[in-house]
Parts: C-alpha cells; structure tokens; sequence
C-alpha cells in the first residue's frame, strides 16, 4: 500500500527550514470572524471562475462543452456565498437565528427572502447607487437555472433523471460578464452599508 497521503500539513518548524515548500496556508478564522472567512470563499470561487473562462475563451470546443459545467457551479457556489455573507454580516442574528437561516441550504430565493429587507432597510437608511431589484433578478434567474445547487454538479438527479434533458446553446461570455456584474453589485451595496455603520460607530465614540 502507497504511504502517500492527501493531505500533508507542515509544522511551522518545516515551513522556516525549507524555503522550497510551497504550501496553502488558510483556516484559523474563529467564530468571531466569520465575515473574513466568508470573504475569503468568495475570493477562491471568483478567482476559479475567471480561470475557466480563460480558458473557455481560447475555443476550443472540448473546454467550452465541458468546463461549463465548473464555471456555472462556481458561480452559483460564490452567489450563495456572497448572500451568505451579507445576511452574516448585517442580520445582527444570534447562534440561533444564523443557524435557522443556514437551514436555508442551498435554495436561492429562501436566503433572497432573509436577505432582501435587511437590505432593503439599510439602503433606506444610508442610500446606494445599486438598485436592488438588479440584484434580485440576477437571482430569481440563477434559481430558476439550478435551484438546489445540483444541475453543473451532478449530471443525474437522485431520481436517476438527466440534469440537462435539452441541449442548450449558453453564450457564456454573456452570462460571466453578468455574474461579474453581480459581484460588482454586491460590493457596492456592501460599501456602502458598511461604509455608513463604520461612521455612526466612531460618531459613537467621539
């Protein structure tokens, strides 16, 4: 039997001796900071999807027929995420209340339905240059492609059906550049909360 292993972790002692280890360092975020691990999800699917579509760019027909199904998955993997995120940062939920709200999984319009009058309410009160219904339409399109995060993962459902019955024509620039408008947009309503609970809080203080 081979002793080589997956995963192989390096003790700090190993990373000083031999500079030539190249290794992955992430983890270690604590409960406490949650919205920091969120974003850094967010970061690694963004950047995965912008690798394959490089690559999807390139032409070739065997890349554009089947890495579609990791850039589709990988973007709807980070939409969640990045509505996760949100809802995290700015419900002021207890254990209890993000845990309900994690029950949610994967459906789409469940977290949208969470999410939507916290921000609603925020932009009420401090303003933002996004119109949140372009937030939500870019969502309500994305549930009705792939509703439980299945279809670009599994090419059979549980019920052993085809995940994709039709054959189907996607333009995939056009539906990347409207994924990067979506983080665009989500960014900015982000900011802009943020940038406003950020002054109130050092009113606060002063």
């Amino acid at each position: 039997m081979s002793n080589k292993k997956l995963f192989k972790y390096l003790e700090k002692e190993e990373e000083l001796i031999d500079t030539n280890i190249q290794f992955s360092y992430f983890g270690g975020e604590g409960e406490k900071a949650l919205v920091l691990a969120f974003s850094s999800y967010i970061e690694g699917y963004k950047k995965t999807t912008k690798l394959i579509y490089e690559e999807m760019k390139k032409g070739s027909n065997k890349d554009m027929d089947t890495l579609i199904y990791a850039l589709c998955f990988n973007h709807r993997h980070c939409m969640e995420i990045c509505l996760k995120k949100l809802y995290i940062k700015y419900s002021g939920k207890d254990e209890d209340g993000l845990k309900e709200f994690l029950n949610a999984n994967h459906n789409l319009l469940k977290i949208w339905e969470y999410l939507n009058p916290i921000l609603e309410e925020n932009v009420e009160k401090v303003g933002s240059s996004v119109q949140i219904e372009d937030i939500e339409g870019y969502i309500k399109e994305m549930d009705e492609f792939d509703k439980n995060s299945m279809r670009m993962r599994y090419p059979i459902t549980k019920k052993l059906e085809s995940s994709n019955k039709e054959v189907l024509r996607l333009d995939f620039h056009n539906f990347h550049e409207c994924m990067l408008d979506f983080y665009e947009l989500i960014k900015t309503i982000d900011d802009d909360i943020d940038n406003q609970v950020s002054y109130q809080a050092t009113k606060k203080r002063i």
